[in-house]
């Protein structure tokens, strides 16, 4: 009989603690403003970070809060 292994895949944003993955974000955020400026969209956010859009609001409220911290 095998034996199985477990193997567990943790995203960036798992393996961040929680003033890591802030700096992260809101430095993505600037990047992401620099390129498209007021129209920027949580999901350009999200999509340059690699990661759900559920996994920025579990940091931020809204993008207000994010643009204004």
């Amino acid at each position: 009989m095998l034996n199985s292994v477990s193997f567990f895949y943790f995203t960036d944003a798992e393996r961040m603690d929680g003033m890591e993955l802030k700096e992260k974000i809101l430095e993505t955020t600037i990047k992401v403003f620099n390129k498209k400026g007021v129209k920027l969209t949580m999901d350009d956010i999200a999509n340059e970070l690699s990661m759900s859009k559920k996994t920025i609001y579990t940091v931020f409220k809204d993008k207000e809060e994010m643009c204004f911290c």
